[in-house]
């Protein structure tokens, strides 16, 4: 890895609303959808302070209620 060069985690497809609410989300997916979001709220601190609890559940919040948008949106694009 070339020098100042962290190692990121593979960055996921950014899904639209739609196709989220088209897709079937696995516990595994939401589980890498919480870690990468948790990842990207201590990169934008610059890893600073023991906050990563607060990172994993604010992430959490975030991806379940993007999670809770598309559930809906589908329910509105099937009725």
């Amino acid at each position: 890895m070339p020098k100042g060069k962290s190692k990121k985690p593979a960055r996921a497809h950014k899904a639209t609303l739609r196709e989220l609410a088209e897709a079937e989300i696995t516990p595994e997916e939401r589980e890498e959808m919480i870690a990468e979001t948790a990842y990207y709220r201590a990169l934008a601190r610059s890893f600073e302070g023991d906050e990563h609890l607060r990172d994993w559940f604010e992430a959490e919040k975030i991806v379940d209620e993007m999670l809770r948008k598309a559930s809906t949106k589908q329910a509105d694009i099937t009725h």
